[in-house]
């Protein structure tokens, strides 16, 4: 996935935002931004599923009842400690794609956090919007922090969605079959004697 832009805007005395952009372009990122978030929603019922699989396979309501009330980041955390501690006796291709999975779902859900708290009336001409406010202690300065967010960059993400939930499953299914296992010695089938 490409690395997204950022940048930092000082804040003058005012803090007073010309809108006018946003809402000529806003009919334009709504369809992108709301088909980001259903996606995202069914990564996240993925992720679901693949720790109530793995804390019960006979029913899901075990793994739902530990999910109740955490959030995306500790349901990735519980996620990873929940197959790496299953993969502890698999083999390295295993935990490598687990790994990368993490990753991946953390850098999703550092980009749903983006799109979901971006101050959306900032957004300016160059896609530029504004993401956090930062404050510089040692000179008292209030900083935005603002994200490139073009609707291609919304589309890249959501097809990372859509191959990751494949993944997801995929590895999780070989996970809880112990399909990562590496073959450490060959069984051949006894020779056939024919001196006997």
């Amino acid at each position: 996935m490409k690395k997204i832009e950022e940048k930092i805007e000082h804040m003058d005395q005012y803090d007073y935002v010309d809108d006018s952009y946003a809402v000529k372009v806003e009919d334009k990122y709504a369809p992108y931004i709301g088909v980001f978030l259903m996606r995202f929603s069914a990564l996240e019922h993925s992720l679901n599923i693949c720790i109530a699989n793995r804390l019960g396979d006979d029913w899901h309501s075990t793994g739902y009842m530990i999910l109740e009330r955490l959030t995306i980041s500790n349901k990735i955390h519980l996620f990873a400690k929940l197959y790496s501690e299953l993969l502890s006796f698999q083999g390295k291709k295993g935990k490598e794609k687990l790994r990368l999975i993490v990753n991946i779902l953390e850098d999703l859900n550092k980009f749903r956090n983006y799109i979901v708290h971006a101050n959306w009336t900032t957004l300016d001409k160059e896609h530029y919007v504004r993401t956090r406010i930062e404050i510089d202690n040692d000179v008292g300065q209030v900083n935005f922090k603002k994200i490139k967010i073009t609707k291609s960059v919304i589309n890249q993400n959501i097809n990372s969605i859509i191959k990751t939930i494949d993944l997801m499953e995929e590895f999780s299914e070989k996970a809880l079959g112990f399909g990562f296992e590496e073959k450490t010695h060959k069984i051949y089938p006894p020779k056939k004697n024919n001196h006997l």
